[in-house]
């Protein structure tokens, strides 16, 4: 979609310079601090940099371009006009002193702008199409939508390089974490490229011999959950250079579980350039696999073993095999296959600290994210640690007997504080393609590396491609480290604390107020957490939890642990904002009831103190703050013959369904507030047009309210307030036709009446 906003500026940029000034290369401005720019005036609907609803090209404040201002100089500049802007003024971004190359005879500017763009003597631009880009909501995301401008002088006339693949997908509850596009023939799709660009022609590109690639990916940060149906179909966009895939294309999906689903077309497709290659709706049936998900045992220690290894069903099955730090069983075990390296064990590209090993970053344990049993069986279930190991090892702790359970040799390991049992078979393990020691040996795999400063490990191989593997044999069981390339077992383990999130389950705002969603997050949850609205145009969330109303209508909010391994959810409800009326009081009132979107409408109806509106069951049987009567209140009592005693005459701001619902400032009006509508205002009853108009004496502005629901009052709406009276703490005052001395009548807590919020100075 940013993409889309360079595309509209660039347009805005040259109507807005409507006579172009010739270069002078003898000025000393030979890079002005100010561009404008726009694009082709005969493009389709289908070229775009970043595209709103209605297909029309957009900017975003910060877009960035490359120019060549008749010069090898590669100069950065940032588009500053305001988000949403179709035409703007791009200003540099960087000053200090130039140092120009050979004169060009064009200008040359690239969307969007790299470090490593450059351009040749005669013109020919060098530049990289990005293999990985990200989603954004029909769109494609920022810099993946390359544009080129060759102009004369310097008013920027940008014309796109690529097409679009634009992808429907719909299924039951998936959620796509990435889409990959790979030609069946090897077609080049991304890296780097020449393009070569003239004054009034269409641009070209074509691919270096190397640092090109055969694959494009769509990364989705947060995943995306697909709609059901094929009408509901999700959009997806890529942005593909002119291609013929030969052969056709493969297409596949990966679900926010790592399963994938995979689509082959193999007849011959084009996607050319500034035009659109349209896929039928395609229904993502993802095969999950299945994982048994053990019993958790007991054995009276820190953690709670499985029931039997990673992949099996029973305590004898032998289950999968993998690599350490890999989520998947595969056919070939050794380093050329090794997800973690490239293609050595001196090339480790994770969980190093050795130079002459690969990638340093000097991580000795595994991250949940490449922790298979976490994968496998979310929530707490993980790899075991080395003491864990240790601790079921200790013969203070358990009895370890060698036997055979249905042929399948191991140990029975027996705890001496909960008498319960696990089997652990001698599942031997997997090399390169060959399966060794079963029924002899067992290899488990713990979740680090061996530690070079531990004495114990002196006799060892103890280098970065070394796991540590709990093992089990007939005469032993012990710790050592084995390369990390082979396929062994894995007995998961679940740890015993209970982690936990929670959030609000439904929350309630105005349009354009915001209100923090209220998460419990407990060992470890607190922080991380990803949040997501399935709507943005209703509710934006940031991440912080903070919940922006946009517009009126209902939406998702998705709270997610930063693993991935658990979610919760809250429904958003926006309702419209009503317009404030200044009547010269001491508060503003709301132009229409709660729950109401005219001032004639009657709106929510609420028992006093309830926060949740009502269309029937108005009793005390069903009232939330008593237990069953009104001689049993629970809360807002001073009076001990009707319930507890708390001596509370106004509504706490929990209990306030003004502010829940509307958020921000607004509240219901207390007995003073409302007295001063009889006290300042003149009150009229039209029983035909069933209003009651409440009109300033101070400046003549009026507030309407709809006759009540209520039969026997003609509008009845709720303040914060108790009844003045100790003896009836079962009632509560409210703004009708009906006062005494200019003030509120009473009426009991369980009335049916509305809610009229107001806005405090």
């Amino acid at each position: 979609m940013k993409n889309l906003f360079w595309i509209a500026a660039l347009a805005l940029l040259t109507c807005a310079c409507s006579v172009e000034e010739p270069f002078d290369a003898a000025r000393n401005d030979k890079y002005p601090a100010e561009v404008y720019a726009r694009i082709e005036n005969d493009a389709t609907s289908d070229t775009r940099a970043y595209v709103d609803a209605a297909l029309k090209v957009l900017w975003e404040n910060d877009d960035r371009i490359s120019l060549f201002n008749k010069y090898t100089y590669n100069k950065e500049y940032r588009f500053t006009g305001e988000t949403g802007a179709n035409a703007g003024v791009f200003t540099e971004a960087n000053s200090g002193e130039i140092v120009t190359g050979n004169e060009l005879d064009n200008v040359y500017a690239i969307y969007p702008y790299q470090e490593s763009t450059a351009i040749s003597n005669d013109g020919v631009i060098t530049l990289n199409l990005p293999a990985v880009q990200s989603y954004k909501e029909n769109s494609f995301g920022r810099g993946a939508n390359t544009m080129v401008s060759a102009t004369a002088g310097t008013d920027l006339l940008f014309k796109n390089l690529c097409g679009y693949l634009i992808l429907k997908l719909y299924g039951d509850e998936v959620s796509v974490s990435s889409i990959t596009l790979q030609g069946n023939n090897g077609e080049l799709l991304a890296g780097v490229a020449d393009v070569t660009a003239a004054v009034g022609s269409i641009p070209s590109l074509s691919f270096r011999a190397s640092g090109t690639y055969d694959t494009l990916v769509l990364n989705c940060e947060v995943p995306v959950e697909l709609g059901a149906t094929a009408e509901d179909a999700t959009v997806f966009w890529l942005v593909v250079p002119p291609t013929v895939f030969t052969k056709g294309f493969t297409l596949t999906v990966t679900d926010s579980d790592g399963n994938t689903f995979e689509k082959v077309s193999t007849s011959s497709k084009e996607i050319k350039r500034n035009s659109t290659f349209r896929v039928k709706a395609l229904e993502v049936e993802i095969n999950k696999a299945t994982v048994p998900v053990p019993e958790a045992i007991d054995m009276g220690l820190s953690v709670k073993w499985a029931a039997y290894n990673l992949g099996a069903s029973s305590a004898e099955g032998l289950g999968e095999y993998y690599a350490w730090g890999e989520l998947q069983p595969k056919q070939r075990y050794y380093w050329d296959t090794y997800s973690l390296c490239n293609g050595t064990e001196k090339t480790l590209t994770k969980y190093n600290s050795e130079n002459d090993y690969g990638v340093v970053d000097n991580k000795t344990v595994l991250d949940l994210e490449d922790d298979v049993a976490h994968h496998s069986l979310k929530g707490d279930w993980r790899i075991p640690s080395s003491k864990e190991w240790e601790e079921l090892a200790n013969p203070d702790n358990c009895v370890w007997t060698w036997t055979t359970q249905n042929e399948i040799s191991g140990y029975l390991v027996t705890s001496k504080r909960t008498d319960n049992y696990i089997f652990i078979p001698a599942a031997g393990h997997k090399h390169i393609d060959n399966y060794s020691q079963i029924n002899t040996i067992g290899y488990y795999w713990l979740n680090e590396l061996p530690n070079p400063k531990d004495p114990d490990w002196t006799t060892f191989n103890y280098h970065s491609s070394y796991a540590l593997t709990g093992t089990v044999r007939s005469n032993r069981i012990d710790v050592h480290g084995y390369s990390r390339y082979s396929g062994q077992s894995v007995r998961p383990v679940l740890d015993n604390v209970v982690r936990y999130v929670s959030c609000d389950d439904h929350l309630s705002l105005c349009e354009g107020y915001d209100r923090k969603l209220s998460v419990t997050a407990i060992d470890g949850y607190g922080t991380g957490l990803v949040y997501f609205s399935k709507d943005e145009s209703i509710a934006t969330v940031d991440n912080t939890g903070n919940v922006h109303a946009v517009s009126a209508g209902s939406t998702t909010i998705r709270v997610t642990t930063s693993d991935g391994s658990y979610s919760v959810y809250c429904s958003i409800t926006v309702l419209p904002s009503p317009e404030i009326i200044d009547l010269g009081l001491s508060v503003k009132w709301a132009s229409y009831n709660l729950g109401a979107t005219t001032p004639e409408e009657v709106g929510y109806i609420f028992a006093w103190g309830e926060t949740e509106p009502k269309s029937n069951n108005f009793s005390w049987q069903t009232y939330k703050w008593c237990n069953g009567s009104k001689n049993s209140l629970t809360k807002y009592n001073s009076n001990s013959e009707f319930g507890a005693v708390d001596n509370k005459s106004v509504l706490d701001e929990e209990d306030d369904a003004a502010h829940v619902l509307y958020g921000g400032s607004w509240r219901m009006p207390t007995r003073e507030e409302a007295n001063e509508l009889y006290t300042y205002c003149e009150m009229a009853v039209n029983y035909t047009d069933k209003i009651v108009t409440f009109t300033s004496t101070i400046n003549g502005n009026a507030i309407v309210f709809p006759l009540s629901p209520s039969a026997y009052r003609d509008f009845a709406v709720w303040t914060k307030s108790l009844s003045r009276y100790s003896y009836t703490p079962d009632n509560a005052a409210i703004l009708s036709t009906t006062s005494f001395d200019n003030d509120c009548s009473e009426t009991s807590r369980i009335a049916i009446c509305n809610i009229r919020a107001v806005l405090a100075e």
